[in-house]
């Protein structure tokens, strides 16, 4: 989904495990007053997805007529980023948790939407995260070209292309504040708790979860999120 706040001239697109869940309801919603864009998910006749009510880019929203292009244009762009590395750990181990139990429940609902969602989670659930990243994760290079050459991605660029803000996940709290001073609204409204937390993860160290061949994977095919956000680029230091 994304949220427009009429009333401060902001839409916020929720992007994938960057805590959108906490901020809708804590901020974009409960304080600043917006409203879910598009209210529910916009198909085809034949059914295929076009604009998800969950997570839906800027692209999407205008390209199906939820938002004006020009109307847009005007808005300020709030959307939120995630170390790769660390979000690919979630990602995994709501595959091997929270998606196993939808999946076989008997509404699974928006998880059965995700392409090979089914094998993906039974991968996770049988082996490591360096197994699960070689036999399901699919970027547009081989994983040889990928061990080669980084490349100047983001995580989630769809989403960040067009932002004029972004909220880093592991400094959320500054990245509000200096968005909430930008907008004159009250620096106490920076104050979000966690409502929607990977539960599986036991352990919040990323070294657990990464060898070198895993980790160079992975820093090679976001290279752009690395450099662009100041994550560390080396693999001891995640080690410390």
């Amino acid at each position: 989904m994304a949220i427009l706040c009429d009333e401060h001239n902001v839409l916020f697109l929720a992007v994938p495990r960057t805590a959108s869940t906490a901020l809708i309801k804590h901020l974009f919603i409960g304080r600043m007053g917006g409203r879910e864009i598009p209210e529910q998910d916009i198909c085809d006749a034949k059914g295929n997805l076009l604009c998800p009510s969950k997570h839906s880019t800027l692209d999407e929203l205008i390209a199906h007529g939820v938002l004006d292009k020009q109307h847009a244009m005007q808005l300020r762009i709030v959307a939120g980023a995630r170390n790769p590395l660390d979000s690919l750990i979630s990602l995994y181990e709501k595959h091997r948790g929270r998606y196993v139990e939808l999946l076989n429940s008997t509404d699974p609902g928006w998880v059965a939407q995700i392409p090979d969602s089914e094998r993906s989670s039974a991968i996770a659930s049988s082996g490591g995260m360096t197994q699960w990243l070689l036999r399901t994760w699919r970027p547009r290079q081989s994983v040889s070209a990928l061990l080669a050459k980084k490349r100047n991605t983001l995580l989630h660029q769809r989403f960040l292309k067009q932002a004029s803000d972004v909220l880093r996940f592991e400094q959320l709290d500054a990245d509000l504040r200096v968005l909430l001073r930008n907008l004159g609204l009250p620096q106490s409204w920076a104050e979000i708790p966690n409502t929607n937390p990977t539960r599986e993860r036991l352990d919040a160290s990323i070294a657990r979860y990464y060898n070198r061949v895993s980790f160079r994977l992975v820093l090679n095919a976001y290279y752009g999120s690395f450099e662009r956000f100041g994550y560390p680029t080396r693999y001891n230091a995640y080690r410390a």
